[in-house]
């Protein structure tokens, strides 16, 4: 049996860090782009990067199933 409320935090949560880096990341470009060019770049892409993974993170296979 599929625990919904088990996808419905398992997309919270994919979806907060995401946010949470990808604000992150363009802080570090702000800063990159203001104040530190090089440390914010090295620091802001792998950053964005990461967020961009976790914004287009599947699903579980439990969670893909519709019953």
């Amino acid at each position: 049996m599929i625990n919904k409320d088990n996808c419905r935090y398992e997309i919270v949560s994919n979806l907060s860090v995401g946010v949470f880096l990808l604000v992150l990341g363009l802080a570090f470009l702000v800063l990159a782009l203001t104040v530190i060019p090089v440390i914010g770049f090295v620091v802001a892409v792998p950053v964005l990067i990461v967020s961009g993974i976790f914004l287009r993170a599947h699903r579980s296979q439990e969670c893909m199933t519709e019953n």
